[in-house]
């Protein structure tokens, strides 16, 4: 019996540990998406996604003048830009400020006659998302008319289509540069040999000059009564310098 109950205290307490887990998970996912809502159907989007807002307007006549309000939860979207790609002649007057409101208010007002009657782009309006949490964006049209034939103006939203639109792009998630497994080894460059002095070359020695014997003359002398007997002759060698003594 206690080991039974201790076998279900363990079950439940996993069950528990689970259950806990899990809600974790799902508040740690919540914690960085934002939700929308427009009409009736609901937009996810991350923090630091780009959403875009536009609205399509096509009319039964040509309107002169226009008012409208968007509505959307300014704590969670900021707004980057605007754009009015259809107001023919006419500046569309846009205003939105950081206050409570949470509104972008665009209106246009004239005598020339805008044609719409072939539907196109009323107003795009950017947003960059930048906390987590859920809101409604909602268009809220205050006035349209155009001039009937006696140049009255006339309410023209009763004959008005308006087709609205959410774009969300999330950023992006960086990827982390691969690493090559076997990098490639550097290439050696070739070595260049330190010059080298080429050995002197060797100079054939030269011979000092020898000095030529003086050349000898041989010189005959006869003997004198005095010195041997007369008639007879000896020969003396004698050296004389240049060749000329």
């Amino acid at each position: 019996m206690k080991n039974r109950k201790k076998t279900i205290s363990l079950i439940l307490s996993v069950i528990m540990l689970l259950s806990v887990l899990t809600v974790g998970y799902i508040s740690a996912d919540a914690a960085d998406t934002a939700t929308f809502t427009l009409n009736g159907q609901t937009y996810s989007a991350e923090t630091g996604a780009d959403v875009t807002y536009t609205v399509n307007l096509k009319t039964t006549n040509p309107i002169v003048n226009g008012q409208f309000y968007l509505n959307y939860p300014q704590s969670i979207l900021e707004v980057q830009d605007t754009s009015f790609p259809v107001v023919g002649d006419y500046t569309m007057m846009c205003n939105y400020t950081e206050d409570s409101e949470n509104i972008v208010a665009f209106n246009f007002s004239g005598t020339k006659k805008v044609d719409f009657t072939g539907g196109g782009v009323l107003a795009q309006i950017f947003f960059k998302v930048k906390s987590a949490g859920s809101g409604n964006i909602k268009l809220d049209i205050a006035m349209m008319s155009m001039r009937n034939d006696n140049n009255a103006l006339i309410n023209e939203i009763p004959n008005s289509t308006f087709t609205e639109t959410l774009t969300v792009k999330n950023p992006e998630t960086p990827t982390n540069p691969t690493t090559p497994s076997n990098p490639t080894a550097p290439t050696e460059q070739p070595t260049t040999a330190a010059p080298t002095d080429p050995a002197p070359t060797e100079q054939p020695a030269t011979e000092a000059p020898t000095t030529a014997p003086a050349p000898k003359t041989t010189i005959t002398l006869k003997a004198t009564k005095s010195s041997i007997a007369y008639g007879t002759s000896t020969t003396v060698k004698a050296t004389v310098k240049n060749g000329n003594d």
